[in-house]
């Protein structure tokens, strides 16, 4: 494969036109290459969210960082990323040079118990970034999504089928395209595009099928994770199956043989959106994407293969546009503006793109609030726009919520808002994707999953059709040895949920931090929110706040730890920047600081273990730091790791051995057996 990059032609362009050049004053978040980068971006980051105040408040934008920090700090603790091309390749020659029964029979017989199917409660099953519809035949579509694959469904969502090859790695999906001259190719851009500010996904690359998405295979257009190329849309000849473009990270790219080998046509850059327009293959307009303002509409008349900036905004960070095929030369776009990434404007050309005019919207439709007046965005997360393919004036825009307006930008309403206590019909938050099918019915996919709406959007209307998709991000699991079918997950922007025989049901909202539950009485247990706000049910029914940084006084980690005593599970273990201990489960709130840790004033805690032959032994870590506290005596700096401590687990026949995982990427450093050797110490013994 080869990527032309024409640099002579770029260089004469950039100095003969340097206004052609997109902004790179502040760009979205891409995969770090190394932790000294790692640790700028973070605190850049946390410099322009303590500006901004209410970090924690809903669609602040906060929360997306902090996935992003939690995800790559770990990674990159002891070197640098690897490539999910590598572990690919890695993968393929462990399969070709065994022999797949051998395979098969050292195997562990793994079943997936979900959670699968969305809560009465209204909660989620994960983040979809896109849904693709069969072109021809109803009720079949492709939905991608954030960390879970690629999904195929021939019963308008009534089951689904993950295609096996995008299960690799948990792999992001952020486009889905069929080729509409022969249905059996499709392309899928993998990684997660919105989710840039998070984690970026796993990618590698465009995937095709020749087989209707039975099969896929890698493309030419390979991308390294530690390169941060992420591919945002793409374009599928409507008459050529073989030729396919692909916004990206560092640009736009066009492949004439099927993805073989493929061209840079545009200047570098973060482009997102790829529109084409509806009765003319050779018009297309693109988005830049950069979240320092001047985002700008790029338009082509020769298919792609050159591009003129035709619109740009000082303010603008992202844009998404729409068409209809009842007026092809009618064109929407939405942007989000700097900083807040609330609502910058929907605008309107009826010139394919050519010119535009903003339609002043006067609420703030990205917002979390009911009303549009005030409240938090996150456009730079999640931003998308549909109009009605036979009524060039009906728009849906969504942000947070979904908007409409049905006069071409006259009048709007809300038509869907995230939380179900409202008189608005109930949609999970953080829009990501719309488009309609062939039966005429809308299609929104978004944090929670994918929703349709066939009745004109009252408020019987919306209908989750995401049972059967496995594609929760999960941050913990607890499970009970008092009953083998329980368990408790806390996961990504879908709350923590509960298995309970057979059953899930959603027992806490927001991000599902760390939880436990009580092994001698499973009708006590424990959830988190990020920073160590801790919740606790009792044998007597009722639920309440356990501690939290206002009773502790102190910051808790993204994830804190939540750790009951083996031997004694009323004694319950939460870490913030020191260890805090309640003896009563944390049913009064009763809480005491176990001694000050050595890494009490630079850091929180990641992990507590106490021993369970002693209980009189606890550990703990932060960052690669494990630390040992012995009775009545202080804490000791028992060993520095070579990355991030990611688990301690002590030696159930010694108390003062334990073993240690390791995170990061870097060869026979992953786990060590800290053996005591008898002077207050330990012996590391690598057993990687």
């Amino acid at each position: 494969m080869k990527l032309k990059n024409y640099l002579t032609t770029l260089v004469i362009m950039a100095i003969l036109f340097p206004s052609i050049l997109v902004s790179q004053e502040i760009a979205p978040i891409d995969a770090p290459t190394s932790l000294e980068e790692f640790k700028s971006i973070t605190k850049e980051r946390e410099e322009f969210f303590e500006s901004r105040g209410n970090k924690l408040d809903k669609s602040s934008g906060y929360k997306p960082f902090k996935r992003w920090e939690a995800f790559y700090g770990p990674r990159l603790s002891a070197g640098a990323l690897r490539s999910p091309i590598e572990i690919l390749q890695d993968y393929q020659k462990l399969i070709d040079n065994k022999n797949r029964n051998e395979l098969q029979q050292h195997s562990a017989n793994w079943q997936e118990i979900g959670p699968t199917v969305v809560h009465s409660s209204h909660g989620g099953i994960g983040r979809i970034n896109c849904v693709e519809p069969h072109p021809t035949i109803n009720n079949t579509m492709w939905a991608g999504a954030a960390m879970g694959g690629a999904w195929k469904t021939t019963n308008r969502g009534a089951s689904w089928r993950v295609a096996d090859f995008t299960g690799f790695l948990s792999m992001g999906v952020s486009d889905i395209k069929y080729a509409k001259s022969n249905t059996q190719v499709m392309y899928i851009a993998t990684g997660d595009a919105d989710g840039s500010n998070m984690t970026s996904g796993y990618s590698i690359g465009v995937i095709k099928s020749i087989n209707g998405g039975a099969t896929w295979k890698p493309t030419g257009f390979t991308s390294k994770i530690h390169y941060g190329t992420l591919i945002a849309s793409l374009y599928v000849d409507p008459d050529d199956e073989n030729r396919v473009l692909a916004s990206t990270s560092k640009g736009i790219y066009r492949t004439n043989d099927g993805g073989e080998e493929w061209d840079q046509v545009s200047l570098g850059g973060f482009y997102r959106d790829l529109t084409p327009m509806e009765d003319d293959k050779n018009i297309m307009l693109a988005s830049s994407y950069t979240l320092g303002g001047n985002a700008g509409v790029y338009r082509s008349t020769d298919a792609g293969e050159s591009w003129e900036r035709v619109w740009i905004d000082e303010n603008c960070v992202r844009i998404r546009f729409a068409t209809s095929a009842a007026d092809p030369k009618v064109v929407y776009m939405v942007a989000a503006r700097k900083p807040n990434y609330d609502l910058l404007d929907v605008y309107k050309s009826e010139d394919k793109g050519e010119t535009w005019k903003p339609l002043n919207v006067p609420y703030r439709i990205l917002s979390n609030r009911l009303d549009g007046n005030g409240g938090n965005a996150q456009g730079s997360y999640d931003l998308t726009i549909a109009v009605n393919p036979r009524d060039p004036n009906d728009v849906i825009v969504g942000g947070v919520n979904i908007w409409r307006t049905k006069n071409s930008g006259a009048n709007w309403e809300i038509i869907a808002y995230w939380s179900w206590s409202s008189a608005v019909p109930y949609v999970h938050a953080d829009q990501h994707y719309f488009t309609w099918n062939k039966n005429n019915e809308f299609i929104a996919a978004n944090d929670g999953g994918i929703y349709i709406n066939a009745k004109g959007f009252n408020s019987e209307s919306w209908e989750d059709v995401t049972d059967g998709i496995s594609a929760g991000q999960f941050y913990k699991i607890a499970i009970s040895n008092e009953m083998s079918l329980m368990a408790i997950v806390g996961t990504q922007d879908n709350g923590t949920s509960k298995l309970d025989n057979g059953r899930w049901e959603e027992i806490g909202g927001g991000d599902g931090m760390d939880c436990e539950i009580n092994q001698k009485n499973s009708a006590i247990y424990y959830w988190s929110l990020y920073y160590g706000t801790v919740f606790g049910k009792f044998s007597n029914g009722t639920k309440k706040t356990i501690i939290n940084s206002g009773i502790t006084g102190e910051a808790g980690a993204w994830t804190s730890p939540v750790t009951l005593d083996p031997t004694d599970n009323d004694n319950i273990y939460v870490g913030h920047q020191n260890v805090w201990l309640a003896t009563d489960g944390g049913e009064s709130k009763s809480w005491k600081k176990v001694g000050t840790l050595p890494t009490a004033s630079k850091s929180t805690v990641a992990h507590i273990e106490v021993a369970e032959a002693d209980n009189s032994v606890i550990y703990a870590s932060a960052g690669n730091v494990v630390m040992r506290k012995i009775g009545n005596a202080g804490w000791t700096t028992l060993y520095s790791a070579g990355g991030n401590v990611t688990s301690i687990k002590v030696d159930k026949h010694d108390p003062l051995s334990s073993w240690i995982s390791i995170s990061g990427f870097a060869e026979n450093i992953k786990v060590f057996y800290l053996e005591d050797d008898g002077n207050g110490g330990v012996t590391a013994n690598n057993k990687s």
